[in-house]
């Protein structure tokens, strides 16, 4: 009787210390937790990591630009099966012209601080993008968001090897003739307009450096 006790309560506290499931997870970090930034051709030695705005893309005279971001995902602990996942930058203006060009978000593979990053040290990332996707839908489409979807593979590589998530970089796959003016994390004004990544699954809650770059749990 004593032995079906004991085990009962053994099998209550193991049960409540499984981590609880959740649908979908908003990683929306500010000032403080956020890593975004951009470097570019123009000046190749400058940092712009306090700066109130990103950029990917180009123009001839401004030359190449380059967006890294990262997500602090330690709010999803590995055993999470990440079925969906999806970038959402902020356009609220544009130089130059998009639409006949493609870009690409590559994982980085090596580690980068958004204070101290500049063109001239960029970490290494693959070779080949995660994703592509066209300038048609980003040309003169602002100010609204636009999304990067189909990150389910690299999101999940991330959540299962968090010593490797370095975050990726948005750039021109070949030529350039646009940038799109986006909002980072620094973004005081509007907060719901800093950029985001929204991950869908069966989830399991980790234990997040920061739970106030996780704007919804359990939606």
């Amino acid at each position: 009787m004593f032995r079906r006790i004991a085990l009962s309560v053994l099998l209550t506290v193991l049960l409540a210390a499984v981590p609880a499931l959740a649908d979908t997870v908003v990683f929306q970090p500010g000032p403080d937790d956020g890593q975004d930034t951009w470097v570019g051709t123009a000046d190749p030695g400058a940092n712009h990591g306090g700066e109130s705005i990103l950029y990917f893309g180009g123009i001839p005279g401004f030359g190449e630009a380059r967006l890294y971001i990262r997500f602090d995902l330690t709010g999803l602990a590995p055993g999470s099966n990440v079925t969906d996942a999806v970038l959402e930058l902020y356009m609220y203006g544009q130089n130059g012209f998009m639409d006949t060009f493609n870009y690409g978000l590559y994982r980085v593979t090596a580690p980068w601080d958004e204070n101290t990053l500049t063109w001239n040290t960029q970490p290494t990332s693959e070779d080949t993008p995660a994703v592509v996707f066209s300038g048609a839908s980003w040309q003169a489409a602002f100010p609204q968001w636009h999304a990067i979807d189909g990150l389910e593979t690299l999101v999940q590589f991330w959540v299962d090897h968090p010593d490797q998530n370095h975050g990726a970089v948005i750039k021109a796959l070949s030529g350039y003739y646009g940038t799109p003016y986006i909002w980072p994390s620094e973004y005081e004004a509007d907060p719901s307009l800093r950029p985001r990544l929204t991950v869908s699954g069966g989830l399991v809650s980790g234990e997040a450096e920061s739970w106030s770059a996780v704007k919804g749990l359990y939606r």
